[in-house]
């Protein structure tokens, strides 16, 4: 799978979005993201959602810093 870590990402089921700013290892295999979607429009920050791997699409280049 295409490198996901630091990309604009939405999840396939619910349409939530964001940058996928930290990966989560299990020993059941299940990796999931924490997504952190952008500031609202009253100049929150909405709570960070997980998902699974394979529920997340790139939408986007998002904060990548390549080296």
């Amino acid at each position: 799978m295409e490198k996901i870590l630091g990309r604009e990402v939405k999840d396939k089921v619910s349409g939530f979005y964001g940058i996928a700013e930290s990966k989560h290892i299990y020993l059941t295999g299940s990796d999931q993201y924490g997504v952190q979607p952008v500031i609202d429009k009253d100049g929150k920050l909405p709570e960070k959602q997980y998902f699974d791997e394979d529920r997340l699409l790139i939408i986007g280049d998002g904060v990548i810093n390549e080296l």
